[in-house]
């Protein structure tokens, strides 16, 4: 094992998986941590590694709110089970590294990238992102996006949010995403006519276009199996 993937897995263990258990997150892989179960959001939490220098241990802390009719769209295709991945989110970020430990670590410019040398070891770094995490309570925020009226309230707060690409940006993909299983019909058909309008066929040559069809191809194709099932 690289000896700097060893250092990053002490870290996860001795600073991170107790505080995310604490918190009420479920493990979901080495560094992975999931929370909530429809109807409302899920909050996945990853630290994925990010190595650039033998001499230091360098990784992401990334966050995504993904609603639970994303994960059945997600999977539409799939055989069995995906797991979840940070760009199916409808809001996603990076966790900024502490201003106590920035100077030090952030050599490359890039505020989201945490670092730590070798030779110093894990404490400093795992217990300022602990602090962030659980003391200045980032959790906690991140588990009250779990409601899906709370996400709407922080959305409309937010003038500009970091979104993966492919992800449907704004109004009103992200409500259409949190509340198709069990909105309001007469709305949520008033919301998916004028995008269908704006996407009303293929665009197999423009690869976003054609993402945000086939997602709303799903979409109408689930509120139209929710009046269905009202008909019967």
């Amino acid at each position: 094992m690289d000896p700097r993937t060893k250092l990053l897995d002490e870290l996860v263990e001795q600073y991170l998986t107790p505080i995310m258990k604490a918190a009420g997150f479920r493990k979901s892989g080495k560094r992975r941590w999931l929370a909530g179960q429809a109807p409302d959001n899920m909050i996945l939490l990853d630290m994925r590694p990010h190595q650039s220098d033998v001499h230091q241990v360098g990784f992401f802390v990334e966050w995504s709110v993904i609603p639970a009719a994303v994960l059945d769209y997600r999977n539409r295709n799939s055989p069995k089970v995906r797991r979840p991945d940070i760009t199916w989110g409808i809001l996603s970020d990076r966790v900024v590294v502490s201003p106590e430990i920035a100077v030090s670590f952030n050599i490359d410019g890039d505020e989201t990238r945490w670092m730590f040398s070798m030779s110093d070891g894990i404490d400093e770094c795992g217990a300022a992102l602990r602090r962030l995490l659980s003391d200045d309570g980032l959790l906690d925020r991140l588990l009250q996006m779990r409601d899906r009226q709370h996400l709407l309230q922080v959305l409309d707060m937010k003038s500009q949010t970091r979104l993966p690409a492919g992800t449907p940006p704004g109004w009103p993909w992200r409500y259409l995403a949190m509340y198709i299983n069990d909105g309001d019909l007469e709305l949520l058909d008033s919301m998916l006519a004028p995008l269908e309008e704006k996407y009303p066929e293929p665009d197999l040559a423009t690869p976003s276009r054609q993402r945000y069809y086939e997602f709303l191809v799903w979409l109408r194709q689930r509120l139209n199996a929710r009046l269905a099932e009202l008909r019967n």
